[in-house]
Order: structure tokens, then C-alpha cells, then sequence
């Protein structure tokens, strides 16, 4: 195919990924009939058929995702001298994960909407009064006339700039006690023993003897809450097993 006719694609709109922002977005416009002859592209190189996410959130509403999985209705501080659990009602704090969220909303926004979908990067975008034009990494090019950008690649924000910067390690762990709290999500725990920085740990446990925790920054101490230490516990991390001293805080 030429270039030309290549050129000649043009969508009313086209999102830049397919995450949770975009996902979002085009799940809210699948509800409205305005959209529903509208012409729209994504471009995302991945099949969005793994569980590469967790997401959090907390509503006086009931989530609109029937993908959401747990809730809670107590959050947990704690540091090294402090505890508090405070219930939280009217609201809820709930837990999706991402496999689950893309099944959901891809299906209804193909269902509705239906997109047209490249699994490519891209490579460049240029805009001008009327419309983008988008380069993929095929040298494929598609015009539209309202973009949505969910890429930092091309965000127009630089890593290496000054400013707030956050990130996140999540580990799922599976350990053999039966006694493990559900009732209380540990939103902020800083009784930890990394002293870089400012850490703290927040943890969720998800199912009956299953844990979700998140650290940040550094590694992982505390996961579960245990009243007393597991020699190891067993982490699956991006698909490979790996196993790690558990270390009761």
C-alpha cells in the first residue's frame, strides 16, 4: 500500500494507548449515542490479555466496572510508634485488577464503538490547525482530528527534569497461614527499615491467604502482616517465580 493511500486513514479520534486512562475514557463514550458513528483508531502494541496492573480506588458509589474484585471498609496508619484503623464509611476502597478491567472494557468499547485497533508503537505525531498526523513504527501514517495520549513518550514531560517522581513495586504473596486480616487495608505503613528517602508500604489482601503489597521505594519487607515470620514466602514477579525472606515488621 502507498503512502498516500496510507495517508488517506483518517479517524474522528485516535487514542495513544490503551491503559487505564484510555480504557476509561472510551468505556464512558461506548454509553453515549453521539459516538456511536464516530470513527475511532487505537494504537497499542500489546494484546492486553495480562494481569500487568493493579489499581486502587476509593467511592461512596459503586464502582461502574463489574471488574473490580474486593473492597474494604477500613484503611490502616502505621509507623514503628503509631496505629490507627479508621473506618472510612460512607466510602469504600476498592481493588481491580487490570486483566479483568481490559477483558471488561475492551470487550464493551469493540462492542460498541468498534474501534479500529493497531498493534504498533508510534513513532511520531505532528499536529496542525485541523488535524494529526500520526507516524507508527511501520511508517503507516493515520490523521485525526482529536488525539488522547495516555503514552509518556510522548506526554511532552521529561524524566530527567526536576519535580515529584514516584514509583512503585508490587508483589502478590502466597503464604500457608489461615489467619491472615481481610478486613483492613494497610494504606500507609512506614515501620519499615528502609531509611532512603521517604518509603512507606501499602498492602491489600486480595483473596484467603493471598497478600498484595506494594512498596515504594525499595524492597520488599513486609507483606502480609503477620503475627509471626514466614521463614520464605513465594513471589511471582512479571511471570517468574522467585522466593524471599519475609521479615515480620
Amino acid at each position: 500500500m502507498s503512502p498516500l493511500l496510507f495517508y488517506l486513514m483518517h479517524f474522528d479520534y485516535v487514542f495513544i494507548g490503551a491503559g487505564l486512562s484510555n480504557l476509561s475514557l472510551l468505556h464512558q463514550m461506548s454509553s453515549y449515542d453521539f459516538f456511536k458513528d464516530k470513527t475511532i483508531a487505537i494504537i497499542e502494541p500489546s494484546d492486553k490479555d495480562q494481569n500487568d496492573r493493579t489499581w486502587c480506588l476509593w467511592s461512596k458509589l459503586p464502582p461502574r466496572y463489574t471488574s473490580v474484585s474486593t473492597s474494604w471498609n477500613s484503611l490502616v496508619f502505621k509507623s514503628s510508634s503509631f496505629h490507627k484503623e479508621q473506618n472510612i464509611s460512607p466510602y469504600k476502597y476498592y481493588h481491580v485488577a487490570s486483566k479483568d478491567f481490559y477483558e471488561e472494557t475492551i470487550g464493551e468499547i469493540s462492542r460498541y464503538l468498534k474501534p479500529r485497533w493497531f498493534k504498533h508503537s508510534l513513532k511520531s505525531v505532528k499536529f496542525s490547525a485541523i488535524k494529526a498526523s500520526l507516524t507508527l513504527d511501520n511508517d503507516e501514517i493515520i490523521s485525526a482530528g482529536f488525539v488522547f495520549n495516555s503514552s509518556f513518550k510522548f506526554s511532552g514531560n521529561n524524566i530527567n527534569s526536576e519535580g515529584l517522581k514516584q514509583h512503585f513495586y508490587g508483589f502478590k504473596i502466597k503464604t500457608a497461614d489461615k489467619d491472615l486480616p481481610v478486613d483492613a487495608v494497610h494504606l500507609m505503613d512506614f515501620s519499615l527499615t528502609i531509611l532512603l528517602n521517604t518509603s512507606f508500604e501499602r498492602s491489600v489482601n486480595l483473596f484467603f491467604r493471598t497478600a498484595h503489597s506494594v512498596v515504594t521505594p525499595g524492597r520488599l519487607v513486609s507483606g502480609a502482616h503477620q503475627s509471626r515470620p514466614v521463614p520464605v514466602v513465594s513471589i511471582n514477579i512479571a511471570g517468574g517465580q522467585r522466593n524471599a525472606l519475609y521479615v515480620n515488621t
